[in-house]
């Protein structure tokens, strides 16, 4: 059975940086918290591992931390090269000659 995304080591990464980030600029969990208008156990179960953060609530929180939208995603992309994520490769098209 694959391993769901929320214990894979890139996930935690990816949590892992904003904790350090939101840690660095001073904010606790709390101010964190009420500033997205979410309960403070919200952030720490993120942060613990013990809810996954979705795609939308990343932005939020990343943004949040001050991190532009091409910050994130550069987060995300160097999270997903160091976990050596293999990339499909698209099946070669064949023309066809009549």
């Amino acid at each position: 059975m694959p391993l769901k995304t929320i214990y894979q080591q890139a996930y935690r990464t990816v949590i892992q940086t904003l904790r350090e980030r939101r840690e660095a600029l001073g904010i606790t969990q709390k101010t964190l918290s009420q500033h997205l208008g979410w309960p403070q156990q919200t952030v720490s179960a993120i942060e613990a591992g013990a809810r996954r953060l979705d795609l939308l609530e990343f932005v939020k929180v990343a943004s949040a931390l001050g991190l532009s939208a091409q910050e994130a995603a550069a987060l995300l992309q160097t999270t997903w090269r160091e976990g050596k994520v293999k990339q499909i490769q698209a099946p070669s098209r064949r023309t066809q000659s009549q």
